[in-house]
Formats: C-alpha cells, sequence, structure tokens
C-alpha cells in the first residue's frame, strides 16, 4: 500500500473570496476481492475531519483518490495531511496553501484604469534580494566591452 502526498488546489489563492481549496491524495493497495480504507484528514489548526471510508471492490492494484474541499471567507496559511486509519495506519506528508483575500484594486484618480487609454504606461518596481556567494578568479571580458585596435 502506498499514498501519495496531498495537494491543495489552489495552492496559493490572491483575490476576492470566499474561495474553495481541494486537499486530494491517492492511496494506491492490492485488492482481493474487496477491502476498506478507512481515512481522515489533519489540519494545521488542530482540528481533524470525521473518520471517512471507501470501499474497493476487484481484484489486482487499484487506486483511489480521497479528497476534501474546504471554503475560507478570510485570509489564512495553513497545511492539511492525510491520515489512513485502514488498512494500515499511515499519515502523510503536508500539503501546504495560503489564502490571501483582496478586493480588487481601483486606479487612482486621475490614473488611467484596464481598458484605458494610456493604461500599462505606468512603471512597475520590484525590489529584490539576491545572495551570490563570493567569487574568485578572473572576471570575463564581454566582446562588446574591448577597444578596437
Amino acid at each position: 500500500m502506498s499514498v501519495s502526498t496531498p495537494t491543495a488546489s489552489p495552492h496559493g489563492h490572491v483575490g476576492k473570496c470566499p474561495v474553495t481549496v481541494t486537499f486530494s491524495a491517492k492511496v494506491r493497495l492490492k485488492v482481493r476481492g474487496k477491502a476498506t480504507v478507512a481515512y481522515r484528514w489533519l489540519r494545521g489548526d488542530g482540528s481533524r475531519s470525521a473518520v471517512k471510508t471507501r470501499t474497493v471492490k476487484g481484484r489486482g492494484v487499484k487506486t483511489v483518490t480521497v479528497a476534501e474541499k474546504a471554503t475560507f471567507t478570510k485570509s489564512v496559511k495553513g497545511w492539511q495531511a492525510l491520515q489512513l486509519l485502514s488498512p494500515r495506519k499511515v499519515t502523510t506528508k503536508k500539503a501546504y496553501f495560503e489564502v490571501s483575500c483582496r478586493r480588487p484594486v481601483k486606479p487612482a484618480p486621475g490614473r488611467p484604469g484596464p481598458g484605458k487609454p494610456g493604461h500599462g504606461k505606468i512603471p512597475a518596481f520590484v525590489k529584490a534580494f539576491v545572495h551570490v556567494p563570493d567569487y574568485t578568479g578572473v572576471c570575463p571580458r564581454r566582446a562588446a566591452s574591448r577597444p578596437r585596435a
């Protein structure tokens, strides 16, 4: 038996709320006739879902997708993990997610908005911090910076 690490979809949301996030994971197991998978979802806030079951019928290796949906009305960061209770107890790694509820930005008075003439001409600024390890050695010369003879 194996269990995939859950995924959160969307794992990052910025925009209007409420928003629904779907958590899902795949359980792969050998089945000889009939098998029952019992599971629950563990959450970053300390709560957990009710125990749920899925019955799988047939022969051979089968894959079952289990899922849970959660709707958020305000900004939140968190995680969920799947805990299998049977046929064997297993807890997966965490699926992290973030919801940022924001209202649409209205253009400032006197500035053009989306779809209006002049929109997109306001320069965008980005601030980034980059760590570059110390370099020792000769700096290569670019062909364009060499003086011509």
